[in-house]
């Protein structure tokens, strides 16, 4: 996998869009999902996907993620998974981990176990929302 290659591990709704979103700015996106389904659903976007599981560090080691800019963790069914996903990341010398939290302690885990930018997406738009009516002519 070349530099500057972005993979996202978990293709739900959140991780589908994201990726199409760097697919539409020019980026190589990668997708890894344990349902078959989402994969399947991912393959004609994406340039490359994979059915796997990402909590198995050695799953991790034979994907040989390291060497990418970017990997996204947009895993939101299991709070473990996503942890367990970030921190074998981490040890496996992942350059920028960042993760999408489902909740303020979800959050914080996130955080001490290396991921290096964590967002809660309801939390984001919220504000952001709350933003555009107390200040209508503000512009992002």
């Amino acid at each position: 996998m070349a530099v500057g290659d972005i993979a996202i591990i978990g293709l739900g709704k959140f991780g589908f869009a994201f990726g199409e979103a760097l697919i539409g700015h020019g980026y190589t996106v990668i997708g890894i999902d344990s349902d078959a389904k989402k994969v399947r659903q991912a393959k004609d976007s994406f340039s490359q996907v994979y059915e796997a599981d990402a909590t198995d560090k050695d799953v991790l080691k034979e994907l040989d993620l390291s060497g990418l800019d970017y990997i996204i963790v947009a895993i939101g069914g299991s709070m473990e998974n996503s942890i367990l996903t970030c921190m074998n990341l981490k040890e496996l010398g992942a350059k920028e981990v960042w993760a999408k939290a489902t909740s303020k302690d979800h959050e914080k885990l996130l955080a001490r176990v290396g991921a290096d930018f964590v967002v809660f997406p309801e939390l984001f738009v919220a504000k952001q929302l709350a933003r555009k009516i107390a200040e209508p002519g503000f512009l992002d």
